[in-house]
């Protein structure tokens, strides 16, 4: 796996900093993925097969935060559509959260959509207010809602997006 970027996180109540990078997701870390996603996003986990093909989308990218000692830290996926993106995963797991690690994630996605996209727009529940207020913080704007959305439960999705100056 190459090297994308070299940083550290330091777990809440502790003095120990986590070194990470951010690597391409492979097959490798297929299983890790969806386990760290069926704790994050039931009853909407990515599955292994879903991610085995959007692996193989050339129109798709992974990223994952990945511990020197090899632990999963996190994740991003991001599909284009000629110059839209649409940031479909996000999952960083709860130790790790509220450390800047989900930013670095994302950064990577913003970093490319202001060379090569005009908008990029995510979809995320409703009721998940605290997922809202970190793409604000970002630059994200809600700009509208698509009704039910997402399943079990039924719910609303709240669409975001940031418009880059191309």
């Amino acid at each position: 796996m190459s090297n994308i970027r070299r940083e550290t996180v330091t777990i809440p109540n502790s003095s120990q900093p986590i070194p990470y990078r951010l690597v391409p997701v492979d097959g490798t870390m297929v299983a890790r993925i969806a386990a760290l996603d069926r704790l994050n996003h039931a009853p909407d986990p990515i599955s292994e097969e879903e991610l085995r093909a959007q692996l193989e989308n050339l129109n798709a990218s992974y990223i994952a935060a990945v511990s020197d000692s090899g632990e999963l830290l996190g994740y991003a996926g991001l599909q284009v559509v000629l110059d839209e993106g649409y940031l479909v995963n996000l999952t960083v797991k709860e130790r790790y959260r509220r450390q800047g690690l989900g930013t670095e994630l994302v950064n990577v996605f913003l970093r490319f959509g202001q060379v090569n996209l005009s908008f990029l727009t995510l979809t995320c529940r409703a009721s998940h207010h605290g997922v809202q207020t970190f793409f604000r913080k970002l630059g994200f704007e809600s700009v509208g809602v698509r009704s039910d959305f997402f399943g079990e439960p039924d719910e609303d999705g709240n669409l975001m997006t940031l418009k880059f100056g191309r």
